[in-house]
Protein backbone atom coordinates (compact mmCIF):
# COMPACT_ATOMS: atom_id res chain seq x y z
CA UNK A 1 0.00 0.00 0.00
CA UNK A 2 1.29 3.47 -0.93
CA UNK A 3 2.75 5.52 1.91
CA UNK A 4 3.93 9.09 2.46
CA UNK A 5 6.92 9.56 4.74
CA UNK A 6 9.45 12.26 5.56
CA UNK A 7 6.80 15.01 5.41
CA UNK A 8 8.71 18.23 6.20
CA UNK A 9 7.96 21.93 5.79
CA UNK A 10 11.16 23.95 5.55
CA UNK A 11 12.51 27.34 4.58
CA UNK A 12 14.57 25.89 1.76
CA UNK A 13 15.24 22.45 0.26
CA UNK A 14 18.30 21.87 -1.88
CA UNK A 15 19.04 18.92 -4.15
CA UNK A 16 22.67 18.16 -4.95
CA UNK A 17 24.05 16.60 -8.15
CA UNK A 18 23.54 13.09 -6.67
CA UNK A 19 19.86 13.74 -5.95
CA UNK A 20 20.38 14.08 -2.19
CA UNK A 21 17.87 16.51 -0.66
CA UNK A 22 18.83 18.74 2.25
CA UNK A 23 16.03 20.49 4.16
CA UNK A 24 17.15 23.76 5.74
CA UNK A 25 15.28 25.66 8.46
CA UNK A 26 12.64 23.03 9.33
CA UNK A 27 9.32 24.69 10.16
CA UNK A 28 7.06 23.54 13.01
CA UNK A 29 4.81 26.62 12.90
CA UNK A 30 4.72 29.98 11.14
CA UNK A 31 5.40 32.99 13.37
CA UNK A 32 4.64 36.05 11.24
CA UNK A 33 5.20 39.74 11.86
CA UNK A 34 2.32 40.88 9.64
CA UNK A 35 -1.04 39.43 8.63
CA UNK A 36 -2.06 39.24 5.90
CA UNK A 37 1.31 38.31 4.45
CA UNK A 38 2.89 36.33 1.63
CA UNK A 39 5.14 33.45 2.60
CA UNK A 40 7.48 31.18 0.64
CA UNK A 41 8.64 27.75 1.83
CA UNK A 42 9.33 24.22 0.59
CA UNK A 43 7.58 20.92 1.25
CA UNK A 44 9.66 17.72 1.21
CA UNK A 45 8.09 14.26 1.29
CA UNK A 46 8.69 10.70 0.13
CA UNK A 47 6.18 8.54 -1.74
CA UNK A 48 6.92 4.84 -1.24
CA UNK A 49 5.49 1.40 -1.95
CA UNK A 50 3.78 2.50 -5.15
CA UNK A 51 3.11 0.57 -8.34
CA UNK A 52 5.15 1.99 -11.26
CA UNK A 53 3.13 4.07 -13.73
CA UNK A 54 1.36 7.39 -14.04
CA UNK A 55 -0.18 8.62 -10.79
CA UNK A 56 -1.67 11.84 -9.44
CA UNK A 57 0.01 13.37 -6.41
CA UNK A 58 -1.89 16.41 -5.15
CA UNK A 59 -0.89 18.83 -2.38
CA UNK A 60 -3.41 21.13 -0.67
CA UNK A 61 -3.26 23.69 2.14
CA UNK A 62 -6.57 24.75 3.73
CA UNK A 63 -7.61 27.06 6.53
CA UNK A 64 -8.92 24.53 9.05
CA UNK A 65 -11.51 26.92 10.51
CA UNK A 66 -13.04 28.31 7.30
CA UNK A 67 -12.22 25.44 4.92
CA UNK A 68 -10.77 27.94 2.41
CA UNK A 69 -8.20 26.37 0.07
CA UNK A 70 -5.03 28.46 -0.06
CA UNK A 71 -3.18 26.29 -2.57
CA UNK A 72 -3.83 23.14 -4.59
CA UNK A 73 -1.40 21.71 -7.13
CA UNK A 74 -2.87 22.03 -10.62
CA UNK A 75 -1.28 19.26 -12.71
CA UNK A 76 -0.38 16.48 -10.30
CA UNK A 77 0.29 13.69 -12.86
CA UNK A 78 3.72 12.08 -12.50
CA UNK A 79 5.25 8.94 -14.01
CA UNK A 80 6.70 6.94 -11.11
CA UNK A 81 9.38 4.45 -12.12
CA UNK A 82 10.42 1.14 -10.60
CA UNK A 83 13.41 1.47 -8.25
CA UNK A 84 13.87 -2.18 -7.31
CA UNK A 85 13.03 -5.31 -9.28
CA UNK A 86 13.92 -7.57 -6.33
CA UNK A 87 11.91 -5.70 -3.68
CA UNK A 88 8.97 -3.74 -5.13
CA UNK A 89 8.18 -2.36 -1.66
CA UNK A 90 11.38 -0.31 -2.00
CA UNK A 91 9.89 1.75 -4.82
CA UNK A 92 10.17 5.32 -3.57
CA UNK A 93 10.61 8.85 -4.80
CA UNK A 94 11.54 12.02 -2.94
CA UNK A 95 9.50 15.08 -3.84
CA UNK A 96 10.13 18.77 -3.26
CA UNK A 97 7.40 21.37 -3.76
CA UNK A 98 8.38 25.02 -3.88
CA UNK A 99 5.53 27.11 -2.46
CA UNK A 100 6.00 30.76 -3.36
CA UNK A 101 4.11 33.83 -2.13
CA UNK A 102 1.29 31.93 -0.43
CA UNK A 103 -1.03 34.42 1.23
CA UNK A 104 -2.01 33.85 4.85
CA UNK A 105 -4.79 36.25 5.85
CA UNK A 106 -5.34 35.25 9.46
CA UNK A 107 -3.90 33.56 12.48
CA UNK A 108 -5.01 30.00 13.17
CA UNK A 109 -4.67 26.34 12.28
CA UNK A 110 -4.08 25.27 8.69
CA UNK A 111 -3.96 21.74 7.33
CA UNK A 112 -1.59 20.36 4.69
CA UNK A 113 -2.82 17.30 2.79
CA UNK A 114 -1.27 14.97 0.24
CA UNK A 115 -3.49 12.86 -2.02
CA UNK A 116 -2.29 9.92 -4.12
CA UNK A 117 -4.65 9.02 -6.97
CA UNK A 118 -7.40 11.01 -5.19
CA UNK A 119 -6.94 9.08 -1.93
CA UNK A 120 -5.85 11.10 1.11
CA UNK A 121 -2.58 9.69 2.45
CA UNK A 122 -1.36 12.25 4.96
CA UNK A 123 -2.66 15.29 6.79
CA UNK A 124 -0.47 17.60 8.86
CA UNK A 125 -1.64 20.63 10.79
CA UNK A 126 0.45 23.76 11.08
CA UNK A 127 -0.28 26.81 13.17
CA UNK A 128 0.09 30.37 11.86
CA UNK A 129 0.59 32.96 14.57
CA UNK A 130 1.20 36.70 14.55
CA UNK A 131 4.15 37.90 16.62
Amino acid sequence: MVEISNFILCGNARTDSNGVITAQNIINFFSLTFLPTQLSFDVVFTVSKYEPGVHNIKFIIRNKKSGETLIETKDPSVNLIENSKKLPELNCINCVLNIRNLVFNEEGLYTCQIYFDDNPLVEKDIYVSKN
